[in-house]
């Protein structure tokens, strides 16, 4: 009967209550006592679940989103500190790409993590600013290769990358 209750609340209620029960109970204790998952429970509770350890880190050093996936995906606080610690420095697109992929493979090391994750990060379309006597050049080489100008600076950045990439 409870749980038929329970299944019809709003959003605000669910948060509301979740927090109430995270400082009266704990998240384990509150999580059972609505026959939710620790998980669950978690996500409705948000940033006033988070052990003090974890909330110290916000925002100097992660975002709050971060720190909230973090605790949800590593549950020993210490452990979740370290990987929060390595991955400030990281732009917020890589940060996610690096969490999501620490869920997938909890056991994986860091660099690895790393790696892939940058790789994910990285973008498809790069905006590129000429000055104008370049601009003038690219034109001039596009037309007389009948090639179209933004297709040059493509091949002319990948060649130059190819060159460069067996050196580092």
């Amino acid at each position: 009967m409870k749980t038929c209750i329970v299944k019809t609340w709003h959003q605000k209620t669910w948060q509301a209550s979740c927090r109430f029960l995270a400082e009266k109970m704990g998240v384990t204790g509150g999580a059972h006592s609505l026959g939710i998952s620790r998980k669950t429970f978690k996500k409705y509770v948000g940033f006033a679940a988070l052990p003090e350890k974890i909330k110290n880190l916000v925002p100097g050093t992660i975002s709050s989103s971060v720190a909230i996936s973090l605790n949800q995906i590593i549950p020993n606080v210490n452990k979740a500190v370290l990987v929060a610690e390595r991955i400030s420095v990281l732009d917020a697109r890589t940060q996610k790409n690096y969490l999501r992929l620490l869920a997938k493979h909890p056991s994986a090391n860091h660099r690895k993590l790393l790696k892939k994750a940058r790789i994910l990060a990285v973008r498809r379309t790069v905006p590129l600013t000429l000055s104008s006597s370049y601009a003038k050049k690219l034109e001039k080489e596009s037309q007389y290769r009948e090639e179209d100008p933004e297709k040059l600076a493509r091949q002319i950045v990948v060649s130059w990358l190819s060159k460069r990439s067996h050196k580092r």
